[in-house]
């Protein structure tokens, strides 16, 4: 490269890198979907119409749509997409930041699956894996169940218990 190109090409290159790290960081600022109510269960349809956003694992841009929810402390919430149109493909964001994804959900392309424990402001991305075969209908369900009482903290006082038998 010529000296008097080498300017213009790493400024068109970091362009195009700083527009995908703010399109990535808008993603989780933007307003939703739809906000759910927990437990939900929404039918969704990918079109060509859909949003677009970086969504596999390299960030490849896919359509999604995004819903949010709010998981509240001592809650596990189970994330489920299905669909028999297209390679389903989940992206969850907490408070913000990428949280776990999922493709193929125990082998089976029409299901991707997450378990989510930590409290705070959810957003999911239902999308397509595919750059391709990426439209129809999915199903999204988010059931939530109760982990119990949290863990008591402090001093805890009763009674020992004695179990005879040899420790091995």
């Amino acid at each position: 490269l010529g000296a008097s190109l080498l300017p213009q090409t790493m400024t068109a290159r970091f362009h195009r890198v700083l527009a995908l790290v703010v399109f990535g960081l808008l993603t989780s600022v933007v307003s939703a979907q739809g906000t759910l109510t927990l437990p939900a269960q929404v039918s969704g349809r990918l079109s060509k119409s859909s949003e677009q956003f970086p969504l596999t694992r390299a960030d490849d841009i896919r359509p999604a749509d995004r819903y949010t929810f709010t998981l509240a402390a001592g809650q596990t919430a189970t994330v489920r997409m299905e669909s028999t149109a297209f390679d389903t493909y989940l992206k969850v964001l907490l408070n913000g930041f990428v949280a776990q994804r999922n493709d193929d959900y125990e082998g089976s392309r029409d299901v991707s699956q997450l378990i989510l424990t930590a409290p705070g402001s959810y957003t999911v991305l239902a999308g397509a894996f595919s750059g391709t075969s990426n439209m129809g209908a999915y199903t999204l369900s988010v059931s939530v169940s109760d982990r119990g009482a949290p863990p008591v903290s402090g001093p805890v006082s009763g009674r020992a218990l004695s179990i005879p038998g040899t420790v091995r």
